[in-house]
């Protein structure tokens, strides 16, 4: 979808917002909280958010639990925009744990959703076991199947430097 990009969470008012669909979604649709789902993850967790236009529709949390170790986590969308905006927001979530030089990064899915992260190149790990008394699979991707945004600017950043090489030695080959 052309129109959808993917950002972190940088106001209250963008976290009300990401709360808010979450909340929707965890506690109201699917039943899985009684009042809120969030946690203590919550407040060291990076949020980010997807937007349609100017209307936030999905959102999805990382957070380390050890070094160089990332889980996502809260990964929604509402319901009108399902199977469009997921997949951006998985791919904002690698490249964000990427850019942190996360060495694994993990996910507990509901089955019904194992499918389509595994068309995203996730793999299961184990068993489906129960996580907040609903089964879920535990999921990893691996990082380095991924060229992100970081990949494509460093060979910029390669690039630029040798240009500037080349640009200086040919000034300087004149100067002599």
């Amino acid at each position: 979808m052309k129109d959808v990009k993917c950002k972190l969470v940088e106001t209250e008012e963008e976290l009300r917002e990401a709360y808010s669909i979450r909340h929707e979604i965890f506690v109201k649709e699917q039943k899985l909280f009684l009042g809120s789902d969030r946690d203590e993850f919550d407040t060291h967790a990076i949020h980010i958010i997807a937007f349609h236009r100017d209307r936030v529709v999905g959102v999805v949390r990382v957070y380390e639990t050890e070094k160089d170790m990332w889980f996502g986590s809260r990964l929604a969308v509402l319901k009108p925009y399902r199977g469009r905006i997921g997949k951006v927001l998985i791919e904002k979530a690698i490249e964000t744990v990427k850019r942190r030089k996360a060495k694994r990064f993990m996910a507990y899915v509901q089955p019904l959703n194992v499918p389509f992260f595994r068309h995203c190149r996730w793999k299961s790990v184990g068993e489906i076991v129960p996580y907040l008394g609903v089964p879920h699979q535990l999921m990893e991707v691996q990082l380095q199947l991924f060229t992100t945004e970081i990949a494509k600017e460093e060979r910029l950043n390669k690039m630029m430097i040798f240009l500037m090489l080349c640009v200086l030695s040919a000034l300087y080959g004149e100067l002599l």
